[in-house]
């Protein structure tokens, strides 16, 4: 998702920049560091040892919200590039025939797990941003993310592979 969001920024903006792809997203923060490439659009786990060694600065963060790893990092829309915003989400998913009831039962042993402080900071430490929504609420960001990803599909030219 971040590669076609930033696709998209660059289409809008009309902005030419020289892709330089990696197959591995540590190589590119190695090149981030060593000035090899000028920026970079990667979570934030790999990045922020450069960042707290002072080697690179955070921008800002793709999330609506600041993320609480960071919060003098501004966000995107903060920084004035909506266009950049891009959320990506986690989630434990199930069969669609899954009953409600269990859906919901298996939604608050999670959000018991996740919202113990140890587990916490530790997706926290990694860059993770928690939302401790239920079902309905990964359902309803999906959706959001789905037709965020049409508008840069179609903007971009892109074509579902039937």
């Amino acid at each position: 998702m971040p590669e076609f969001t930033l696709g998209y920024f660059l289409h809008t903006h009309n902005l030419a920049v020289t892709k330089v792809p990696y197959r591995d997203i540590l190589q590119g923060v190695t090149d981030l560091g060593a000035g090899q490439i000028q920026f970079l659009l990667s979570s934030a786990a790999p990045v922020r040892p450069l960042a707290q060694a002072g080697k690179v600065r955070m921008l800002a963060v793709t999330s609506r919200t600041r993320a609480s790893f960071a919060p003098d990092i501004p966000t995107i829309y903060e920084a004035g590039f909506p266009a950049l915003a891009v959320e990506t989400t986690a989630g434990l998913y199930g069969p669609a025939s899954m009953a409600r009831e269990l859906r919901e039962r298996l939604s608050k042993d999670v959000v018991a797990v996740v919202a113990d402080p140890v587990i916490s900071e530790r997706l926290v430490a990694t860059g993770q941003a928690i939302n401790l929504g239920g079902p309905d609420d990964l359902t309803k960001t999906l959706r959001q993310q789905a037709e965020q990803m049409a508008t840069v599909a179609k903007a971009l030219g892109l074509k579902a592979n039937k």
